[in-house]
């Protein structure tokens, strides 16, 4: 039953155990006919498996590069998440979700380098041009990227 669930997640569902003791599967929109009817099937397996195995290593990992692709580097909230992730199957789901989804977004634009104090006019305005033009290959409007651009003190 492992090697399923296992199946289920290399194909890019998370799934967890609900309140009700039901089974969450996430997108459960690209779900096919064949997978639901295995699913209603083995429902009482997988749910047993599932509270077995709480926050499998696979998973926590595929968790800790959706908070590495978003920024987020503080090891106490990295923490603090993947204890909720371990207790409430419900925001472990949650948040498998959200990692799935990102996987398939372009990566995020790098931080730009300091402004140095020397620089002139020119090179601070090729600078913010530079910096508009990583924001858009990243998939932002132009308008977006300007202001993400002025925001980061550009």
């Amino acid at each position: 039953m492992a090697g399923a669930l296992d199946k289920m997640r290399a194909a890019g569902f998370a799934l967890g155990i609900a309140a009700d003791g039901g089974l969450l599967v996430r997108p459960a929109e690209r779900l096919t006919a064949a997978q639901r009817a295995w699913l209603a099937a083995n429902k009482a397996k997988l749910v047993a498996e599932l509270a077995a195995g709480a926050l499998l290593p696979a998973d926590e990992s595929r968790i800790r590069r959706y908070l590495a692709r978003i920024g987020e580097a503080d090891p106490v909230t990295i923490a603090e998440l993947l204890d909720v992730c371990r207790r409430d199957a419900e925001a472990r789901i949650a948040t498998l979700a959200l990692a799935i989804e990102s996987e398939s977004q372009p990566a995020p634009p790098p931080p730009p380098p300091k402004l140095s104090a020397r620089q002139t006019p020119e090179q601070r305005q090729q600078c913010f041009d530079a910096r508009v033009a990583e924001f858009l290959r990243a998939g932002m409007t132009h308008e977006e990227a300007t202001a993400a651009t002025a925001k980061e003190g550009w």
